[in-house]
């Protein structure tokens, strides 16, 4: 028994010599990598393209091509960029646009008529005041036959005393044309916001690929190491293919990884360009060989509110809350308008009118005669009333359910900050204490790996175990980058819950 476990220690410690000898020949190398990569995770450089030789490792264009992108920058670029915000201030114009159009009425109409022939001249003047009421207004010169001429002043007003009166017809339509233009101004107040947010999103998405294509190249540089040392091994003829197929096995899939984690991140780069770039996005997409690499991290936004303070405020600040309210405003000016329509007409016509005329004769000389007129004036009430007035009735009704849909809007918009609101307090509450399970799990998967590599030097285990440990560590690092970026996300949709639209920004 003693004399067959001798032969087993010499070979086990045969073994462990030459890790340890194959480890120090390739201790160089490994260095170049651990800066390399540690670049990486800083900012400086881009991991570039990889290829596996008689010793795999991963290389590196010494060629700077990395781009720095500040928060603050994107931000501004996407606030007069952004395709969706250029569609809603295009939208907010068109309604604005409106707001004039409703009170066209109230513009004078001056026109000017003359009939050479006939020796013709006028000037009328027309228009419609804020109560609602018509006015008329002529001047005429007319030259007769035997050296006559009629001058014509005529003045008439209709103004309407129950249905159509201005202030209670005519009036609330432009003041419901006002609270739709203020509505679509404080729509476009949330869409600059939300634009905000989503490139905030974004910019956090693209933390989180560089963080996970670091997290993966990190791991494939200790399965290359791995695969080093083995292959020295079965040069030397002190393991077995089997060993050195599993280290190339492990080596393999991790650069498989390694590329899906860029793909990853070369997506979360373009999706940021898009968002922040928006119509000149074509011109400012990075080539391949450009990386974009964040300069600021999104920080806690100090809101040292209580969650019920912090729900009304919100309430209080929201943008598309208060265009709501506005709709609803909107609704109910109408529904009076529609209303009005139900009384009977009544208007009041009043005109006034004053006629000259001036005569000439040649019989004794030159004579002129003139006569005047007197000043004429008349006032007249109408008075009419349907009996059944069907569509007025109907239009009411649309008015009317037009008012409560608005209603059941503003309280769904309500109800929806209340949960944003609420959603965001529960995520980053969570999201803290994941984040610190999270730290201290890869920091002891990273312990446990480098123990178990030890072990391995040691030829107490086996690579297969190994490289167990190692995947494990990548898992761990990768949930980590994950819920740090959840973290972030939660913060960033509490910023948008509130309304504020603050950046908080830790260079």
């Amino acid at each position: 028994m003693k004399s067959s476990s001798k032969p087993k220690d010499s070979s086990s410690s045969s073994r462990s010599g030459n890790l340890c000898n194959a480890r120090a020949t390739s201790g160089n190398v490994l260095r170049w990598l651990v800066m390399t990569l540690l670049v990486v995770v800083a900012g400086a450089l881009a991991p570039q393209t990889l290829r596996a030789q008689s010793a795999p490792r991963v290389q590196q264009s010494a060629r700077v091509d990395t781009t720095g992108v500040h928060l603050d920058e994107l931000i501004r670029t996407a606030l007069s960029q952004n395709l969706t915000l250029l569609t809603a201030v295009a939208e907010a114009r068109s309604v604005r646009s409106r707001v004039r159009g409703v009170r066209s009425p109230f513009d004078p109409i001056v026109g000017i008529s003359t009939a050479s022939n006939e020796r013709n001249y006028g000037a009328q003047l027309s228009g419609v005041l804020p109560t609602g009421a018509l006015y008329r207004g002529s001047l005429g010169w007319q030259n007769m036959p035997g050296q006559l001429q009629q001058n014509t002043l005529l003045a008439s007003v209709d103004q309407p005393l129950l249905r159509g009166l201005g202030f209670g017809s005519l009036r609330n339509s432009i003041r419901a044309t006002d609270e739709a233009a203020a509505a679509a101004d404080f729509r476009l107040a949330r869409v600059r916001v939300e634009v905000v947010a989503s490139v905030q999103r974004s910019y956090a998405q693209l933390i989180e690929s560089h963080q996970t294509e670091a997290v993966a190249a990190r791991s494939l540089s200790r399965a290359l190491d791995l695969e080093s040392a083995y292959t020295e091994l079965r040069r030397l003829d002190r393991i077995t293919e089997i060993d050195l197929i599993t280290a190339q096995l492990g080596a393999t899939s991790r650069r498989a990884t390694f590329l899906s984690a860029r793909q990853r991140r070369e997506a979360a780069q373009d999706q940021l360009v898009v968002v922040a770039y928006g119509a000149r996005a074509s011109l400012r997409f990075a080539s391949e060989a450009v990386v974009l690499m964040p300069q600021d991290s999104v920080s806690p936004p100090d809101v040292g509110l209580a969650l019920e303070v912090a729900i009304e405020q919100a309430l209080s600040a929201r943008e598309d809350v208060e265009a709501a309210r506005r709709d609803l405003a909107q609704a109910r000016l109408l529904e009076r308008v529609a209303g009005n329509a139900l009384l009977p007409s009544l208007d009041l016509s009043a005109t006034l009118s004053r006629t000259q005329l001036n005569s000439t004769s040649s019989l004794a000389g030159t004579t002129l005669r003139e006569t005047t007129k007197p000043l004429s004036a008349s006032i007249g009430f109408t008075l009419s009333r349907s009996i059944v007035n069907v569509a007025s009735r109907a239009d009411r009704e649309r008015a009317q359910a037009l008012t409560e849909l608005v209603s059941v809007a503003l309280a769904d918009a309500e109800n929806q900050v209340r949960v944003e609101v609420r959603a965001a307090y529960r995520d980053i509450d969570v999201g803290r204490e994941i984040v610190q399970l999270a730290a201290a799990s890869s920091a002891l998967a990273r312990r446990e790996y480098a123990g178990e590599r030890e072990r391995l030097d040691l030829g107490l285990t086996d690579i297969f175990r190994v490289l167990q440990f190692e995947e494990q560590v990548s898992k761990l690092e990768q949930s980590e980058a994950t819920v740090r970026s959840s973290l972030a996300a939660a913060y960033i949709r509490l910023q948008a819950a509130l309304g504020s639209g603050k950046r908080e920004l830790r260079r």
